[in-house]
């Protein structure tokens, strides 16, 4: 008789790690970066259920009248709408990103005209703002806290050794440039980072 997968904000930080290891575990040579990415969206999107069911739920038990932390509200509303972003559309916006081909995190996501999406924020941007929330939600649960820091310190670096890939990669295309190019449309480094996703 086959047992059925208990859902991931059931599981304790250890079995949480282990489910997402073994989940990405295929892909992780080919994607390591989308694989940590996506891993950590999952780890977020369990860790909401969870202070939903223990926090949210017990305040509402406790007489509060459902009042929450405001806060905690604004974490959830801003979870649920990069969530909706990144995996609206087919194929979804995170299966376009070549994150793994460039060896970086880098690019701008696009709009439905397929231009870059400035308004949302570069793929940098947005695997920095997921790191945010990761350690904003570790803060509301003390089991998971340890894991979610953990998830959010790797999404962290992967963003600051993507800016340092990034410089070099601006710096190349900037010497690349033909004496023609430089003397009608000069560049800068600043303009071939912001091509790269970086503000």
């Amino acid at each position: 008789m086959k047992t059925e997968k208990r859902p991931l904000f059931e599981l304790s930080a250890r079995e949480l790690d282990e489910e997402l290891s073994a989940m990405f575990a295929p892909y992780k040579g080919s994607h390591p970066i989308r694989c940590e990415v996506g891993s950590a969206m999952m780890a977020a999107e369990a860790a909401t259920q969870r202070i939903c069911l223990r926090v949210v739920a017990k305040q509402a038990d406790a007489g509060s009248g459902g009042k929450n932390d405001d806060a905690l509200g604004r974490l959830f509303n801003d979870f649920e709408a990069l969530n909706g972003y990144l995996l609206e559309g087919s194929p979804s916006r995170i299966d376009l990103v070549l994150w793994d081909a460039a060896g970086y995190i880098n690019g701008w996501f696009l709009d439905d005209r397929g231009r870059a999406d400035v308004e949302r924020g570069s793929c940098p941007e947005t695997v920095a703002g997921l790191a945010s929330m990761l350690q904003a939600l570790a803060q509301y649960d003390n089991d998971w806290r340890s894991a979610l820091e953990q998830r959010a310190t790797r999404l962290g670096s992967l963003v600051r050794l993507a800016r340092e890939k990034a410089e070099i990669e601006a710096r190349k295309r900037l010497q690349s440039q033909g004496w023609l190019k430089k003397l009608t449309s000069p560049t800068t480094l600043e303009r071939e980072l912001l091509s790269l996703g970086f503000r």
